[in-house]
């Protein structure tokens, strides 16, 4: 119950252990890149024109309550989300972000986006946590102590 985690790149055994996790496995065949525009809408494809895929080997199977949120040039499964019972996965099939495929504009927007969507609380209401001020406003090159509360449930 709970956490979030980021599997990339393609099948090997550091990858396919944590992905089968949530039911996600690897597939294996033909390489494809190139551009996809095949998306599914979820919060990690939001503002996404075009997403390049590195030359791949490996595409997904998704997990029952799964969503495949991109799907290669192929049409493959590429990049795979879920959550269930608290606990939040993303799965890229490939290296579509390490540091040469990060400049492209989108891909590093996808990875934003991912890190967004898993760093979000599963659960709205967390009712033994609390901060003290809620929001605040500052001027530039200033700070302002932040009270965090834990109460035991």
């Amino acid at each position: 119950a709970g956490g979030a985690v980021l599997v990339h790149g393609e099948s090997s055994n550091s990858t396919s252990g944590p992905a089968g996790i949530f039911g996600i496995s690897y597939r294996s065949g033909s390489c494809t890149s190139g551009l996809t525009t095949n998306f599914t809408p979820h919060p990690i494809v939001q503002g996404l024109g075009g997403v390049y895929v590195d030359s791949t080997c490996s595409w997904l199977a998704a997990g029952s309550g799964a969503t495949v949120a991109v799907f290669d040039a192929a049409g493959q499964p590429h990049v795979v989300a879920q959550e269930e019972s608290g606990g939040k996965m993303v799965v890229v099939a490939s290296e579509d972000l390490t540091d040469w495929m990060i400049m492209n504009e989108d891909n590093r927007l996808l990875g934003n986006n991912i890190v967004a969507w898993l760093a979000r609380p599963a659960y709205s209401d967390v009712p033994w946590l609390s901060f003290s001020p809620m929001s605040a406003t500052l001027p530039a090159h200033t700070g302002l102590a932040i009270s965090a509360r834990s109460t035991a449930t």
